[in-house]
């Protein structure tokens, strides 16, 4: 809404987001046609993602995950993918959002 971050600053940071090359933890759990600006964070015993999803029906939600894990388990960014499928799922129960 322009209140805390100025628009350009925003603008600025989401293009920065939509470019994140990892792209194996939130996204792996997006439906076709979704969109994210996100950012990962990995320092062996805590795994986590963040980011905005746009979705195809017009519905937008914010994600965020952080698993503690023994170091580089893999299941900490399963747990990830699996809980993004999920809220994607329920999201896409909803009516699309008029413009």
């Amino acid at each position: 809404q322009g209140e805390i971050v100025s628009p350009r600053s925003r603008d600025r940071l989401l293009d920065m987001m939509r470019r994140t090359v990892t792209n194996t933890l939130l996204p792996a759990g997006l439906g076709q046609g979704a969109t994210i600006a996100h950012k990962t964070g990995d320092i062996g015993i805590v795994v986590g993602d963040v980011g905005m999803v746009d979705m195809p029906n017009g519905q937008r939600y914010v994600a965020a995950m952080m698993v503690k894990r023994p170091y580089n388990d893999p299941q900490g960014g399963e747990l990830i993918r699996q809980v993004s499928r999920m809220a994607y799922q329920a999201f896409e129960k909803l009516p699309p959002t008029q413009p």
